[in-house]
């Protein structure tokens, strides 16, 4: 048998072939690493508002075309959302955060979810005295005040009075023409009823504000609900930040606004987290904010916010809010608003006509009048006082971070709602029992 010879390659070859291989390598390796470059170059700036979308997009438009190769991805959250959100930052990454509420941002403090900018920027001295957060971790992009907005039309065809005041708005003849929105759903809102209740005090203020529901046509889940809802005619009007109340006014001249006495003004801060991707773009972007062009914008655009040239609305209003007080009774001043106004809506309305109309009757003898004084006091009254309120709070806190305590504390609220319930149903009692005997 002949012997099989197998051919072996000639060594030049091998050379040759070993070459090739390297060069793919090397391909392959800068195609990769040009990839990876272009897939982080594209990564986008994560941004966290509790505002709306439509002044927020006006915002991003312009630095968008002065910078394509900075893509901007934006997150729109009400607070208590907004905050979880960031508490979840290893599954939603988020690179700035933008809000006018201090209470989200003190709460973000604490648990350390914001940090320092790269750079510092210093805020106006007169814009300092109404900044609440009292934290070199936020900047001001501009500030709002609170305003009462209103449909024109509305009030002519209702025959209804231009509101100026809180007090206005809990007069007899708006019933059921009015909105506001919830404190535990809108930053801004929680701020217009600390206002309020820092103003009158914990007794008179809630009963301000319990008045005032009693003429509530409904309760909105977003604060920019009410201003949509003054705009389209469906209410006539209600407390709005003067930002949706400007834009309103720019698309629907029939609307118009007042600003609250001694209005709280509302900085708008950014601030930036500790595992944001994007720390030079983002730094880019808040430079952009605070460059003239960009205060310009803030100004103008659908945002409306007063821009941090403009000193104006701010220095004639003096400061009222204790930072102290709206920290630490924050959660309980949410969760109490919600059981004695917005769950308590109808019975809450009915009880305030029947006293409004009770004392608009003529010939009321001193007897009738204290019958319509303690209706007056059930409707008004709500279940703790301040210092239990400043209690709880730390309570509440504790006991939502362990699962096996949120039992207790639906059980408080259960209560604060059962025991308003009972007050406005002696209050309705009370006014038909005098009513029957008017007749």
């Amino acid at each position: 048998m002949s012997d099989i010879k197998v051919a072996t390659k000639n060594p030049r070859q091998k050379i040759k072939i070993n070459i090739s291989r390297s060069l793919l390598l090397l391909c392959a390796s800068l195609c990769l690493s040009v990839f990876v470059h272009s897939a982080r170059a594209a990564e986008p700036i994560v941004v966290l508002t509790t505002f709306s979308e439509e002044p927020m997009g006006a915002l991003f438009e312009e630095f968008k075309q002065l910078n394509p190769d900075i893509p901007i991805q934006v997150v729109y959250r009400r607070t208590g959302p907004a905050l979880k959100w960031v508490q979840q930052s290893s599954i939603n990454p988020v690179d700035m955060i933008i809000s006018s509420s201090p209470t989200f941002f003190h709460d973000l403090d604490n648990e350390g979810l914001i940090v320092a900018p790269l750079e510092q920027y210093e805020m106006p001295a007169w814009l300092t005295v109404h900044d609440l957060t009292k934290s070199n971790k936020t900047i001001a992009l501009g500030y709002s005040g609170i305003t009462i907005m209103y449909n024109q039309r509305y009030l002519e065809k209702n025959n209804l009075p231009i509101p100026h005041t809180w007090k206005d708005l809990a007069a007899a003849q708006f019933s059921g023409h009015i909105m506001m929105s919830t404190p535990n759903n809108s930053g801004t809102t929680h701020m217009m009823v600390e206002g309020v209740l820092q103003q009158k005090g914990w007794q008179q203020g809630w009963a301000l504000l319990r008045e005032v529901g009693g003429n509530l046509a409904s309760v909105s889940a977003r604060s920019f609900g009410v201003s949509e809802s003054i705009s389209r005619g469906l209410v006539g009007a209600g407390v709005v930040i003067d930002s949706y109340a400007i834009d309103a006014k720019n698309k629907f001249p029939f609307t118009d606004f007042n600003y609250l006495p001694n209005t709280v003004i509302l900085p708008t801060y950014i601030s930036v987290t500790p595992r944001g991707r994007n720390k030079a773009n983002v730094a880019k972007l808040i430079q952009y904010f605070l460059s003239n062009n960009g205060q310009t914008l803030i100004s103008s655009s659908a945002i409306a916010k007063h821009s941090l040239t403009d000193a104006s609305l701010a220095q004639s209003s003096h400061p009222v809010i204790n930072e102290d007080l709206l920290f630490n009774r924050a959660t309980i001043i949410n969760a109490l608003f919600d059981q004695v106004i917005t769950y308590q809506l109808p019975k809450l309305q009915l009880a305030w006509k029947l006293i409004h109309q009770a004392e608009a009757t003529n010939n009321i003898s001193p007897d009738e009048q204290n019958i319509i004084k303690q209706a007056r006091q059930l409707a008004s009254a709500v279940p703790i006082n301040e210092t239990e309120s400043l209690q709880l709070q730390h309570q509440f806190i504790r006991q939502a971070n362990e699962y096996k305590h949120a039992t207790e504390i639906e059980q408080i609220m259960y209560q604060w709602r059962k025991e308003s319930e009972s007050q406005l149903d002696q209050a309705i009692s009370l006014m038909n029992s005098l009513a029957s005997q008017k007749r």
